[in-house]
C-alpha cells in the first residue's frame, strides 16, 4: 500500500464476535478508508491494498488485495488581463503601453512542471513555473508589456492572444490560451493656415 493515511478498521456487530468464533453462514465485515495522496496521484500507478486473515485453525495467513485505478486528470487554465498605460501626451498615442499580468491555475489533480507562457507580439518577463501543484495559482511570476504603435491607433484595436503550457507526471503537456481585446478611441482632426504673400510687379505700386 503507499504511504498515506488508513483508518482503523470497523469491527463486526458485537453479536457476531461474541464467541469470537467465526460460525458456519457467518459473515464478518470490516472496513476502512484510506486517504489519497498527491505522491499517489502523480505516480499513476494502481492503488493496491493487501488484506491478510490469520486464525487459531488455520497456519498460513490467508490474503487478498484489492487494486483500485489512479485516473490522472491534468489541467492548467490561463487568464490574461491588459492594462492600458497612457503615457504623455494624454490619450490613445502611439508610444502608450499595455501591460500584462498573466493569472496561472492548475485545475487538474496532478503537479504540473516548467509552467511556460508563449506570446509572439511581446517580450516576456519571467518565468517558467518549475512547480504548480493542484489548485495552485500563479498571478505575479511572468509579466509583459506591449508599445503601441501607430497601426494599432489606426486600427482602433490591438488583440494579443497567450498560450501557457505545463509538463504532468506522465503524458504529453497540457495548455490553455487566453486573448486580450483592447480597443482605442480615435480623435481625427486636421488643421489648416492659409497665408497670402502679396508681390509687387512692375510698375511700382498696387496695380489693376
Amino acid at each position: 500500500m503507499p504511504d498515506g493515511s488508513i483508518v482503523a478498521l470497523a469491527m463486526p456487530t458485537e453479536s457476531l464476535i461474541a464467541n469470537g468464533i467465526v460460525e458456519v453462514g457467518e459473515t464478518w465485515t470490516y472496513t476502512t478508508t484510506y486517504t489519497v495522496t498527491q505522491d499517489d496521484l502523480n505516480s499513476g500507478a494502481n492503488l493496491v491494498n493487501t488484506v491478510t486473515i490469520t486464525t487459531d485453525e488455520t497456519p498460513d495467513p490467508v490474503t487478498d488485495d484489492e487494486s483500485t485505478p489512479v485516473k490522472q486528470l491534468p489541467a492548467i487554465q490561463l487568464i490574461k488581463t491588459g492594462t492600458y498605460v497612457d503615457l504623455a501626451p494624454a490619450g490613445f498615442n502611439a508610444g502608450d503601453e499595455i501591460v500584462y499580468n498573466f493569472i496561472i491555475e492548475n485545475t487538474g489533480n496532478v503537479t504540473l512542471t516548467n509552467v511556460y507562457i508563449s506570446d509572439f507580439l511581446v517580450t516576456l518577463v519571467g518565468g517558467p513555473i518549475p512547480v504548480l501543484n493542484p489548485g495552485d495559482i500563479d498571478n505575479s511570476t511572468i509579466s509583459a508589456t506591449y508599445i503601441i504603435q501607430q497601426s494599432d491607433i489606426d486600427n482602433g484595436s490591438f488583440s494579443n492572444q497567450a498560450f501557457v503550457y505545463g509538463t504532468p507526471p506522465m503524458g504529453s503537456e497540457v495548455s490553455d490560451d487566453d486573448t486580450d481585446d483592447q480597443t482605442f478611441g480615435q480623435n481625427p482632426s486636421i488643421s489648416l493656415i492659409k497665408k497670402g504673400t502679396f508681390v509687387d510687379l512692375a510698375p511700382a505700386g498696387l496695380q489693376s
